[in-house]
């Protein structure tokens, strides 16, 4: 018999269920459908999502379900897995190595032993292998804190890092769980290294990587140049170190007058207004907000007066070259130059330098203004006059000579003087020869040659056979050093078809003082001691003690005399009147002679 507490507990049930049968029938009769009672065994796949896959990484994720009645068996019912990776039927494994990239959807099926079923749809990741994202780190800065996180893709996370070769400048470390490279770098320089990053799969990948540790930021300009009043002025402050862009301020004291700082450049340009000496400290502020700072000034000058220097000009010569730089002084370099009144000499031009130059083709005195402008805008003038003479020296002349011998040092006030109307080209063409002689005997002290001009006269076609013969003596060097100027001067005067010798006077200006007997020129070498038979009436050699006087502003006198050394056996003599040439040669014999130059 049973117990009082199972029978109770018996009826109890009966009831209950007597009612719910009762509920149901009434729902049924008025027509009101009757709720589902919620089985909590029923049989569901507990598994919604599943864990991305790696390609050529092995995988494996088991599903799962809840309620029903183990053990359950698995199907795929829609999709396809990604090649590689099979579904077990029994265990509910996904597992295998995936072979490709992709996203599988696929749609599973768990039944349990009662054959009661369950789906879910699902999706399978297959992910590229892992890398790491960065190839490059920004700049960091000695004494400035440093933060930068490394980034991977692809694999699956989560990432792990670390260092392999090189390391990482002092002062900074990797963070192994964030990829996170941080602290306050130490040194200057460039620290390389290689990071690794290990996915969830034990997948690793390798970079390369440098982070450059510059200097801190300076401001290096130590000096400003000066201004002047009025004058536009512009100097860029300069800095160093530290990340660009740069800001710059001024932090005390202040600019000058008329003059400003643009923060972005660091220009500081204006027009200054006033005189004076101004002091200030600079600021510059980097990209990263850290500073430095100098301190500077600038002298701010008045203008001095634009002042043209040059007051003169020396004289010219038709068909020679010329040039002469125009000066000046004060204002504000660099200048500008122009002709602004009158005209310069025909075949001269002036520059935009002060170079005054060209070749003058017409004799006479230009007068004209120059004006210099400075780049200030400031200008100044002055009125200048050119002399272009017409002397020219004539063929077989020591012009080269003749002005190494004025420029050397220890000349007489005499010769001196003579040097001046030399240069000046003041003296008739029949004299320049003789006094550029005089001039190189007096200041050398030694035999006066042609060589150069004797040799290419020698070199010119056409020349007579005595000539010829003359020119085979003179260039075998047999000649003594009396005759190479004489027997130069003959050639020179034959082949070069010029007049190279002085007329004594008025009356005889048609005669030349060398005179040569061609057909009796001697084929034989000239000895040192030998006289030569042909009659040779050349200038001297001279022994030179000159004078000069000026009379008036319109004449020089010029005195010199003649010492012949070398002839004893002819005497010629020339009668002349007052201020004519007189001069004779004999055994020993020095003999003045006084000539009067008229100014050109």
């Amino acid at each position: 018999m049973s117990h009082p507490s199972i029978l109770l507990r018996q009826l109890a049930l009966h009831a209950r269920a007597a009612v719910l049968s009762f509920a149901a029938v009434l729902a049924v009769a008025i027509g009101v459908p009757m709720l589902a009672h919620a089985d909590p065994t029923a049989l569901t796949v507990s598994t919604t999502t599943l864990t991305a896959a790696e390609v050529n990484a092995a995988y494996s994720q088991t599903l799962a379900a809840t309620g029903g009645t183990a053990p359950y068996t698995w199907t795929l019912v829609t999709g396809t897995l990604p090649v590689g990776v099979s579904l077990n039927a029994t265990t509910g494994a996904l597992t295998g190595t995936p072979t490709a990239t992709g996203m599988s959807a696929i749609t599973v099926r768990a039944t349990d032993s009662s054959s009661n079923t369950a789906t879910a749809a699902l999706s399978l990741v297959v992910n590229s292998a892992v890398s790491v994202s960065m190839t490059t780190l920004p700049a960091s800065q000695v004494g400035v804190a440093y933060t930068q996180t490394l980034a991977a893709t692809n694999g699956v996370a989560p990432y792990s890092w670390s260092v392999t070769t090189g390391a990482i400048p002092a002062g900074l470390s990797l963070n192994a769980t964030t990829g996170v490279i941080s602290g306050t770098p130490t040194t200057v320089g460039a620290g390389a290294f290689t990071v690794r990053v290990t996915d969830s799969y034990s997948k690793t990948a390798d970079q390369a990587l440098s982070i450059v540790v510059g200097q801190a930021v300076q401001a290096t300009t130590t000096s400003l140049a000066d201004g002047m009043v009025g004058v536009a002025y512009s100097q860029t402050l300069v800095g160093s170190g530290g990340v660009t862009p740069y800001t710059w301020s001024i932090t005390t004291g202040t600019l000058p007058a008329g003059l400003t700082l643009t923060a972005g450049t660091g220009v500081i340009a204006g027009t200054p207004t006033t005189a004076g000496t101004s002091s200030f400290a600079v600021q510059v502020t980097d990209a990263n907000g850290q500073l430095a700072a100098g301190a500077l000034s600038i002298n701010v000058t008045n203008v001095a007066a634009l002042v043209i220097t040059s007051a003169s000009l020396p004289t010219s010569t038709v068909g020679s070259a010329y040039a002469q730089t125009l000066a000046a002084s004060g204002g504000v370099a660099p200048y500008t130059w122009s002709v602004v009144g009158g005209g310069l000499p025909a075949g001269l031009t002036l520059g935009t330098t002060g170079v005054l130059s060209g070749t003058p083709t017409t004799a006479g005195t230009s007068t004209f203004t120059v004006s210099v402008a400075d780049s200030a805008a400031h200008t100044a003038s002055v009125s200048l006059s050119l002399l272009v003479n017409t002397t020219t020296i004539p063929v077989g002349n020591l012009d080269a000579d003749v002005l190494a011998a004025c420029a050397r040092g220890s000349l007489t006030a005499s010769i001196t003087r003579l040097c001046e109307v030399y240069k000046a080209g003041q003296l008739p063409p029949w004299a320049a020869v003789v006094f550029g002689r005089i001039i190189v005997k007096y200041t050398d002290e030694q035999p006066i040659t042609f060589n150069d001009k004797v040799t290419l006269a020698c070199q010119q076609s056409g020349i007579s056979s005595s000539i010829a013969s003359l020119c085979a003596v003179y260039v075998a060097g047999d000649l003594p050093a009396w005759a190479k100027t004489n027997i130069g001067g003959v050639i020179l005067g034959v082949t070069g078809n010029a007049q190279v010798s002085f007329k004594d006077d008025d009356k005889q200006k048609g005669k030349s003082h060398f005179v040569v007997d061609c057909d009796n020129v001697p084929q034989a070498k000239f000895k040192a001691d030998v006289k030569p038979t042909v009659i040779v009436i050349p200038a001297p050699k001279v022994t030179v003690n000159v004078t000069t006087t000026a009379t008036h502003d319109d004449s020089r006198n010029v005195s010199f005399s003649n010492k012949d050394d070398h002839r004893d056996d002819q005497k010629v003599s020339d009668k002349s009147k007052d201020n004519k040439s007189n001069s004779s040669w004999g055994t020993k014999v020095t003999t003045t002679v006084t000539t009067m130059f008229k100014k050109h």
